[in-house]
């Protein structure tokens, strides 16, 4: 299968010490790679020109930042967005202050230290039709929600088409990209959370959905936590691959093909 999967990571943003950015792009359909890449390059410079309302108002920076990126993504001609695209979840990081921004299903998750049980707190949801505020939304756009048929029996997840037709079938309800879709009610704007770290906040693991298919969060939790102890040698980037080597061994056991990639942060607090 084709990687349409990209990561971007970008320690000193803007050249300030205490700001970072971490993203994961998963793109979908024919020129989905193109799509991923694409975003994972103008990210940072258009992001730039909302700097200073970033400090401001930080979600209206960052729901400008995607509008824009996803005009600029369409308008591009080197990629054919009419049904392709790509997902997004990225954070930010200022000082103490977290800004989680998030469209699709490339999930983010968090962790703190000695949580009571092994399970990832899912920061988002997935943006997809099992929503009923998503499903409502691309109904009311004159969308066409079903599954795909075998022999008259649904099978996988809820899909969206236009009219009649046999496609765009796109399972996310937010996007960047995928222009037929975004007529059905699909939108580019992300969810955005701001958040203030506390001690307790341990890291975070932004994945494709190829990571999550192949491991429960259970199981995530439970191999970075080995990694993430300040006393276990191993930095973020060791502890990110070696959950894509776990992730892509698990896939292959539920003969699942797909990409996976993940992007862990380490966080000190200060």
């Amino acid at each position: 299968e084709t990687q349409q999967d990209e990561t971007l990571i970008a320690e000193n943003l803007f050249g300030q010490d205490d700001c970072a950015l971490y993203a994961v792009f998963d793109g979908h359909g024919s020129e989905g790679h193109k799509a991923a890449a694409y975003v994972k390059r103008i990210f940072i410079e258009v992001l730039e020109n909302y700097r200073q309302l970033l400090i401001v108002e930080p979600a209206a920076a960052i729901k400008r930042t995607f509008r824009e990126i996803n005009d600029l993504l369409v308008e591009n001609e080197d990629v054919d967005t009419y049904m392709s695209g790509t997902t997004a979840s990225v954070v930010i990081r200022r000082g103490n202050q977290l800004i989680l921004a998030h469209l699709g299903d490339s999930r983010v998750g968090r962790e703190e230290k000695e949580a009571n049980d092994d399970a990832m707190r899912d920061v988002y949801s997935d943006h997809n039709c099992t929503d009923p505020q998503e499903l409502d939304r691309v109904l009311r756009s004159g969308a066409r929600v079903q599954q795909l048929q075998d022999d008259g029996a649904g099978d996988g997840p809820l899909r969206i088409f236009k009219g009649s037709l046999p496609y765009p079938g796109i399972v996310v309800s937010r996007s960047l990209g995928d222009d037929v879709a975004q007529r059905l009610g699909v939108l580019c704007e992300p969810e955005v959370q701001i958040r203030e770290l506390t001690p307790d906040d341990c890291y975070l693991i932004l994945a494709t959905d190829g990571v999550w298919d192949g491991m429960s969060s259970e199981a995530a939790v439970a191999l970075v936590d080995r990694e993430a102890r300040a006393d276990s040698g191993v930095d973020a980037a060791t502890a990110s691959a070696r959950l894509n080597a776990a992730a892509l061994k698990a896939l292959d056991a539920h003969q699942i093909d797909d990409n996976v990639s993940n992007v862990c942060v380490f966080i000190r607090y200060h």
